[in-house]
């Protein structure tokens, strides 16, 4: 699967964790970690075959830092052997296990590793589903970093304080990236939670006008009206390929044996991904569906339960809907928002259209 379009290597270091979050849906009787070998052997084959100009690698877990000396071994690996290749590392932790030699590594690395930290908001509502670890982190290494990214995961025991959670991240001058939780039956109660908050955010970023908004609030609706074509997930274009810790090669790290388990097991017939570009029926034909750039994995889980798989449409046309609002309070306003910095006029003239448009239909 591997092509010369592959524009980001997945590597799963290692199946072990040291926690065992509640929302994790992963095997937890998995624990195979990766050989050096098996990870020189996919990024031989990736780096010379790919062309695009900026090669990505990223490693996961489990807890990807369980597999430390994996994932030096292979970063020195790739330096040495391709100096010309602006190859860039990811790595996405729990950041328990980063203190001492780790730290030291991740600051000699900075100009070519991104560090993305799993971090729920404040110690309470972290703890909730994050086996009591919010103290095991050093938070104020991570912000620090050069970077520094969070991955915040709301759930429905969580959702209530999303907005007091955000604001205390954006504090620490942290981008955030926010994630639905997959696998839970959300209730309609915690789905009309869910826009009170996601409106509360929306007041917050438009008297904050110097605050990148959060990764729910920032989504290319502007591609409802534009004619380009839209790159999707790497199940369509190659963009991803993920290599599991037993050395196997997938469309994505979702489909792995180790990660393809509990509520959001995909059935097999769907396990190419292929065959998952739409949620429902309903979908083919739905006006949205340019910018329902929806994960075909998560699809793929929900194929076979429709109640779920429409509690999943109804959140993202919440998303959409909050968006457009949130979008054309920005544009008709006289302030000059960080959200807009890198919008040209005939993409903030699209915004525009595009919002209008979701307003009428929702």
């Amino acid at each position: 699967m591997i092509n010369e379009k592959t524009e980001e290597l997945c590597l799963v270091v290692t199946e072990r964790c040291n926690l065992n979050c509640s929302y994790c849906q992963s095997n937890k009787q998995f624990s195979h970690t990766m050989s050096i070998a098996c990870a020189k052997e996919y990024i031989d084959k990736y780096l010379h075959v790919s062309m695009v100009p900026k090669p990505s690698i990223t490693f996961m877990g489990g807890e990807p830092f369980v597999a430390f000396k994996t994932i030096k071994e292979i970063v020195s690996y790739v330096k040495q052997c391709y100096p010309q290749k602006e190859v860039s590392f990811t790595i996405v932790t729990n950041g328990t296990l980063v203190h001492g030699e780790i730290q030291r590594w991740i600051k000699e690395n900075e100009n070519c590793l991104q560090i993305t930290l799993s971090l729920d908001g404040v110690e309470e509502s972290h703890n909730l589903n994050r086996c009591n670890s919010f103290r095991l982190i050093d938070i104020d290494f991570f912000k620090s970093l050069r970077k520094p990214i969070i991955n915040s995961v709301f759930t429905s025991n969580t959702i209530q304080d999303m907005s007091c959670n955000l604001k205390e991240l954006h504090k620490h001058n942290f981008l955030i990236k926010g994630f639905i939780a997959d696998g839970e039956q959300w209730s309609k109660q915690s789905i009309d939670i869910l826009a009170t908050q996601l409106f509360s955010m929306i007041e917050y970023y438009l008297d904050n006008p110097h605050i990148q908004p959060f990764s729910l609030l920032s989504l290319p609706i502007y591609q409802l009206t534009t004619n380009k074509s839209i790159k999707r997930c790497g199940t369509e274009c190659f963009y991803e390929v993920s290599i599991s810790a037993d050395g196997k090669e997938y469309a994505c790290h979702r489909c792995t044996p180790f990660e393809n388990n509990g509520t959001w097991k995909i059935p097999q017939k769907y396990l190419t991904l292929t065959n998952a570009r739409f949620l429902l029926d309903d979908c083919i034909g739905c006006p949205f569906d340019r910018i329902c750039n929806a994960c075909p994995a998560s699809n793929a889980s929900l194929k076979d339960n429709l109640e779920m798989a429409l509690i999943n449409c109804q959140i993202r046309k919440l998303l959409f809907k909050a968006n457009a609002y949130f979008y054309l309070r920005m544009l008709t306003s006289e302030n000059d928002y960080v959200a807009l910095n890198y919008f040209p006029d005939k993409k903030k003239k699209h915004m525009i259209q595009s919002s209008r448009i979701i307003l009428e239909l929702l």
